[in-house]
């Protein structure tokens, strides 16, 4: 059985500081001028103050949408679905949101690590039957962390390693009771599987808390209760 203890809380909530300006995406649409396949009267530059407001018309929405569709370039693309989604978060549309966010990464861009970042987040807040693609998505972010600097890195960098933790644990626990109600193959091999991720996720989470001088001790003993073998990894306990 999985030690009664929780990761989560370590993990904190959505909020409002994770959605206002989306800055490092947004720069994207300041960038050269659109090229073949665009139309000339939705040009990102020139939608976007409008769009930050919430305030696309129809016809602009649809325009963008129509000029996303025909743009050659994956840059032309990245910047008119950035207006899209800029827009549904103004509007508070957060069902069209996570649509568009989701389109993005998956279809136009899927190593934009601010959008990641969030879309995890969001994923998240939805509950146990979205952990698996929020797990997914953190990595993503997490692979691409390099794009950020100062405090923004550090913050997100330590919110994606907590994150993935409590995302992981979730998982192993959750698959400790599909088990133990059918104990097949499949089932123990998911047990594993989320097991080691687990360790995983808390030891780098441990190493990264060791390298900036934080606290380790909830990382340090969710990778041991994570770890088959006594410890974790044979790195220190925290003094």
């Amino acid at each position: 059985a999985v030690d009664n203890w929780d990761a989560a809380p370590g993990v904190r909530r959505f909020s409002g500081d994770d959605w206002q300006s989306l800055r490092e995406e947004r720069v994207l649409t300041v960038m050269n001028e659109p090229g073949p396949g665009t139309d000339p009267s939705c040009y990102p530059r020139d939608v976007m103050p409008m769009a930050e407001k919430g305030k696309l018309t129809k016809d602009q929405v649809s325009c963008v949408q129509a000029s996303l569709s025909q743009a050659e370039y994956d840059a032309d693309k990245a910047r008119l679905s950035l207006v899209l989604i800029t827009n549904a978060h103004a509007r508070m549309e957060t069902d069209n949101w996570e649509w568009l966010v989701a389109r993005h990464l998956e279809t136009i861009d899927p190593e934009n690590p601010g959008l990641a970042y969030r879309y995890a987040l969001h994923l998240y807040e939805k509950g146990p039957e979205k952990y698996t693609d929020a797990y997914r998505w953190a990595g993503v972010a997490l692979g691409q962390r390099a794009a950020w600097t100062g405090s923004v890195y550090h913050e997100r960098v330590t919110r994606l390693y907590k994150l993935r933790s409590a995302l992981s644990q979730a998982k192993w626990k959750s698959m400790e009771e599909t088990f133990a109600a059918d104990p097949s193959e499949d089932n123990r091999d998911s047990v594993l599987e989320w097991r080691e991720n687990t360790r995983k996720a808390a030891l780098e989470w441990y190493r990264y808390a060791q390298e900036t001088e934080m606290d380790t001790t909830v990382a340090y003993k969710l990778c041991t209760i994570a770890s088959i073998q006594d410890g974790c990894e044979g790195v220190d306990a925290p003094g």
